[in-house]
């Protein structure tokens, strides 16, 4: 049955005001998300080469295609939150670049393959963890 609004749409699909809020806003908190994290992005371009850098704003976008809220990448972020809990007094004087390389050398990358992926999770969960 096709629909033409949002009551249309909940009256034929049985789906809930509260529901479509609920995958409204994860979709604006992924937006803000992506956009805090290219910004971190963005200020690596002083200790990254500009290629490298390419690369990452490149992999940011793999990255949210997969999902964040995929099992993998929340069970990642997870681990590298507590990484950098259970480091802070280590990383708390580092530069960002260097704190991004202190957590890809802690984190056992099981799934994830591509070097600049890792690194925008670990960029992604930097930002979620400055939001809390």
């Amino acid at each position: 049955m096709n629909t033409i609004d949002l009551n249309d749409t909940i009256d034929k699909k049985g789906i809930k005001r509260s529901e479509i809020d609920n995958i409204l806003n994860n979709l604006l908190g992924a937006d803000r998300y992506r956009e805090k994290t290219l910004s971190k992005i963005e200020a690596l371009n002083g200790d990254y080469n500009y290629g490298e850098v390419l690369l990452l704003k490149t992999a940011l976008s793999r990255v949210f295609k997969y999902g964040i809220t995929s099992k993998t990448i929340e069970a990642l972020i997870l681990d590298i939150s507590n990484c950098i809990n259970d480091n802070e007094s280590t990383i708390q004087d580092l530069k960002l670049s260097e704190i991004v390389e202190y957590v890809y050398n802690c984190i056992e990358w099981d799934i994830i393959k591509d070097k600049s992926e890792r690194k925008c999770i670990i960029l992604l969960t930097l930002t979620k963890m400055e939001s809390v």
